[in-house]
């Protein structure tokens, strides 16, 4: 039994407890809603001018009447945005609250320290709609798109593989079998309907990809290196060896290149100069047989009435496999990261905790963004408008490779190199033998120049080794 003045201290102490955590309670709820904390403040973002990114933006009205916030988006073509972007981090400008991040530049804005680690924001009530659901992302959208060194610094808003878009109409009538699996769109089946369908004198050709000098070679060509290598080669070193040696010069690698510039004769006049815009268009005005696509095009560029002519008309897979049975293991995205410069960091979650929401991104989805997020992916409507992401989906979940462009800050460089030789290959200039040679000479000299040889630099780990790392649960990323 206690004595009056054990229970004395026992009401002293539950007392003082529940003041501090009524002064604790009051200091974590007390604030006013985010819907009204930030009232007043402009957030600007730099953002890539590209159309699956594009149905995001038309949601901002909506944001601004709601929190009373103001959003300034200004969009930068592709090959304009890092450069740009890097310049005014590097500058400390504070110009920008937010920034568009391709998956394979994130190194280059991480390590330096350019942009902020946004779990801190994710986790803070007072921030972020308990709705949001950070486990509901598909692990190497969010692995992929942000996580450098365990850290996640990039908040996936679209994203998807590549593949090949295929007029179902023109194989039908030429008598050419439409692929029903993986193993049936094979390297050669695809060069064998390409030439077949390559009709100049009408104005038809087999085949649309990006040609042109420049990075894209980092992200056509370059996964096809990857169908081309055996099972047990396959994501390991297609380019660089365990002590970062170059390792591109492989026979394997080099039959790639001479099946990919074979394809040369069946693609339209000034191929070498392709890129998105050109590959796009020739596809939607109905003249080619069979286009490089990337799934976030499909739906809002397509599969759009309003800009294609070919609605209806193709069937939409996963890229070619290789003479080994392997596939291309392509991952791709864009994201969001906040500006270690800006002043308005909360503010600019909270905008972005927003956009990327679930009703937003599935919206987004339906006008052509890619689903990030497995809710979406198993949405009976969309799967029922956008039979593609079926593949997508498994892709995603058990094949993609988010280092298949390696996330270090020598990417961009590298694929310019590629993209170099690469382009001299396509013009008939040179040959697959001396452009390899030439590709892994340059990257080698890149490496030197970045210290991967130097015993005393620490080496980033290779995280492609072990995939099981891109499918950490969302939740556990610092």
């Amino acid at each position: 039994m206690r004595s009056k003045s054990g229970w004395r201290k026992v009401i002293v102490i539950l007392a003082i407890t529940g003041l501090m955590l009524g002064l604790a309670l009051g200091a974590a709820y007390g604030q006013k809603p985010a819907t009204e904390r930030f009232r007043g403040t402009t957030i600007r973002v730099m953002a890539i001018n590209m159309p699956q990114i594009k149905p995001f933006w038309t949601f901002i009205p909506e944001f601004e009447e709601k929190y009373g916030m103001k959003v300034i988006v200004d969009e930068f073509p592709f090959d304009q945005l890092q450069e740009r972007s890097l310049m005014e981090s590097a500058q400390h400008t504070g110009s920008y609250d937010i920034i568009s991040i391709d998956c394979m530049w994130i190194a280059s804005y991480t390590l330096p320290g350019y942009v902020e680690p946004i779990m801190k924001y994710i986790k803070d009530p007072s921030l972020t709609d308990p709705e949001f659901d950070l486990g509901d992302f598909v692990p190497r959208q969010i692995s992929g798109t942000g996580v450098m060194n365990d850290v996640l610094y990039n908040m996936v808003q679209s994203g998807s593989s590549c593949g090949q878009s295929i007029r179902k109409d023109l194989f039908e009538a030429n008598g050419l079998a439409l692929p029903k699996t993986k193993a049936d769109w094979n390297y050669e089946y695809m060069t064998e309907a390409i030439e077949k369908l390559t009709r100049p004198e009408e104005g038809y050709y087999g085949f649309a990809t990006h040609a042109r000098r420049g990075m894209e070679w980092g992200f056509t060509w370059w996964f096809d290196v990857y169908a081309f290598q055996t099972p047990e080669r396959f994501s390991k070193d297609e380019l660089f060896g365990p002590n970062w040696e170059i390792t591109l010069d492989h026979p394997d690698t080099v039959w790639s290149l001479k099946w990919f510039v074979g394809n040369n004769p069946f693609t339209p006049p000034g191929s070498e100069n392709f890129g998105y815009d050109e590959v796009s268009t020739s596809y939607l005005t109905g003249r080619i047989a069979v286009a490089w696509n990337y799934g976030d095009w499909i739906a809002g560029q397509f599969e759009n009435p309003e800009v294609s002519a070919v609605v209806g008309k193709s069937l939409h897979i996963n890229d070619v496999t290789g003479p080994y049975g392997m596939d291309d293991p392509h991952f791709g995205s864009w994201g969001l990261s906040i500006s270690a410069d800006s002043k308005n960091k909360e503010a600019a979650w909270v905008f972005m905790q927003w956009l990327l929401s679930k009703p937003n991104a599935r919206r987004a989805a339906l006008m052509g963004a890619g689903p990030p997020r497995h809710s979406i992916y198993r949405d009976p409507v969309i799967q029922e408008l956008q039979p593609w992401i079926k593949w997508i989906y498994e892709h995603q979940l058990h094949w993609a490779n988010p280092d298949t462009r390696p996330m270090i800050p020598e990417w961009t460089e590298i694929s310019e190199a590629m993209g170099l030789w690469g382009n001299r290959t396509w013009i008939g200039e040179i040959t697959p033998e001396v452009a390899i040679k030439g590709m892994a000479k340059d990257i080698e000299r890149i490496m030197d120049e970045g210290g991967y040889y130097d015993p005393a630099v620490k080496k980033p780990k290779q995280q492609w080794r072990n995939m099981v790392y891109y499918d950490n649960n969302p939740l556990g990323w610092k």
